[in-house]
């Protein structure tokens, strides 16, 4: 296979052909060259949206996340059993919801209660209820709440576990709307 002449190109001396074939080599048109900034402009520009958008949503989620975690939920019960009955069966609905009581006082009619972190190395949430007479019977409050920035479906569950095991306990009992 031979190989192909030499191309021509216009120069006075060696240096200057030499030159002349290396720009000829690696010229752009001007063309082409902004219709690759334009392309790389373009593709900055998406790139910017994207991560904009994503910074956004990440925002958006720890902001919203916190304020969930700052909610408190509110249970409200009423029955018509003896005060004693509701408040032993209270303080067991309180262990039944995983929560670990800490201080109680029959005579107030106050439960307070912890739920620890997984190692037990600080309070995940805490759990007051109060349970007292009304001339109606007797009414339970209880209120939940988590520690700031834990995130989680908790208080919902907790009212669920804590409501069940006092409902199955106190079978009159009747829940008031929830706050």
């Amino acid at each position: 296979m031979k190989p192909l002449p030499a191309p021509n190109v216009p120069g006075n001396t060696d240096a200057e052909r030499f030159d002349n074939a290396v720009r000829k080599m690696f010229s752009v048109s001007k063309d082409d060259l902004l219709k690759r900034e334009a392309k790389w402009k373009r593709s900055q520009a998406r790139k910017k949206r994207v991560k904009k958008v994503f910074l956004s949503v990440i925002l958006f989620s720890l902001i919203s996340g916190h304020a969930i975690a700052q909610k408190a939920m509110i249970c409200k019960y009423h029955t018509h059993e003896p005060y004693d009955k509701v408040y032993v069966e209270t303080l067991q609905a309180v262990s039944v919801a995983r929560f670990i009581v800490r201080q109680e006082n029959k005579e107030q009619g106050t439960i307070n209660a912890q739920l620890m972190s997984w190692g037990g190395f600080g309070e995940y949430a805490a759990a007051l209820v109060i349970v007292g007479k009304d001339e109606d019977g007797v009414f339970i409050r209880a209120m939940f709440t988590r520690r700031t920035g834990d995130i989680g479906s908790g208080a919902k569950s907790w009212k669920k576990k804590f409501g069940g095991a006092l409902k199955k306990a106190l079978p009159d009992l009747t829940e008031d709307s929830s706050e």
